[in-house]
């Protein structure tokens, strides 16, 4: 593949060999070859993947990276991370990801044969902490007062206990005031 080839015709008689005009032709190159990818550093929102091309076919490797969806089989059609072009080693980091979402993500690479993918792999984003709607306080009375709120997003785990928190000083915390625990889940 991508390699030149010079030829002329031949033909031969009594007297010797005659021979053509030369010409020449180069055959195609074909796809690059992708090495095996790995994704590491898995946070809530973010990973980082690593791969290589391995071979670039016979043509220049124009640009490389990878692709990723929640969806298997993704494509340079969808969620796309340029790492430059060229042989070798790369590596890329998706940010702004869904937590506790599952991604595939494949490598690419792309030279005048076309566009090649590596292996697919997947993985899932971590949970992360949960959300709280603001407070509200009614009833106040001398003694006493209502607290109202809800949990607006499980951060995507199991929520194992909800409430209160309170204290004289400000930034009460479980571990530094008194604590009414209302329950578990949402």
């Amino acid at each position: 593949y991508a390699t030149t080839y010079y030829l002329r015709s031949y033909a031969v008689n009594e007297i010797g060999v005659a021979y053509g005009e030369e010409i020449s032709f180069t055959t195609l190159a074909i796809l690059p070859t992708m090495g095996t990818s790995s994704v590491s550093d898995i946070t809530s929102s973010s990973a980082t993947i690593s791969s290589s091309v391995t071979s670039d076919g016979g043509a220049t490797v124009t640009e490389r990276g990878v692709v990723y969806s929640t969806s298997s089989n993704p494509t340079t059609s969808n969620s796309k991370i340029v790492s430059g072009s060229g042989l070798g080693s790369f590596e890329c980091k998706l940010t702004s990801l869904n937590y506790a979402t599952t991604y595939y993500v494949r490598s690419y690479a792309k030279n005048s044969a076309g566009i090649v993918y590596g292996n697919e792999i997947t993985f899932t984003t971590s949970p992360s902490l949960p959300t709280v709607s603001a407070s509200t306080v009614t009833k106040i009375t001398s003694s006493s007062a209502t607290i109202s709120s809800s949990v607006t997003s499980d951060g995507g785990a199991n929520i194992i206990e909800r409430g209160v928190v309170y204290s004289n000083s400000s930034n009460p915390t479980i571990d530094n005031a008194t604590k009414v625990v209302i329950g578990s889940g949402n």
